[in-house]
């Protein structure tokens, strides 16, 4: 899924890293996962990074107890403003963060980095 997100919106020279921990979740919770990681990657091919400039995507999915699973994506794009926060894909994404009692954190330096924590529902 990454890989054709990378080739279907980027005219750039991408690295994408995944590091995705081998879980057990629900199927439901699966959908939004993959949801929220298509959207938050889509977003940094669309806007980090200027045309034909390199850059890395790096995406982690990880339990940060057992009660919660952190979504990592960052990119070493632009940075600062994110012109996408008001879209519909990033509404999705908060109402699927506050469907299981998550929190949300972007930071914008040195590129966008947006971590994601989610109730762990196995």
């Amino acid at each position: 899924m990454i890989a054709a997100v990378t080739r279907t919106h980027s005219t750039t020279r991408l690295k994408v890293k995944a590091d995705i921990e081998a879980l057990t979740i629900t199927v439901k919770q699966s959908f939004y996962l993959g949801i929220i990681i298509n959207e938050l990657v889509t977003n940094a091919c669309k806007y980090a990074f200027s045309a034909g400039a390199a850059g890395k995507i790096s995406i982690s999915v990880r339990r940060a107890d057992d009660d919660h699973l952190k979504i990592v994506v960052a990119d070493n794009g632009t940075g600062g403003t994110l012109p996408y926060k008001q879209g519909f894909g990033f509404t999705l994404i908060k109402a699927i963060v506050a469907q299981y009692n998550g929190s949300m954190d972007i930071a914008t330096t040195n590129g966008a980095t947006v971590t994601i924590m989610l109730e762990y529902a196995a």
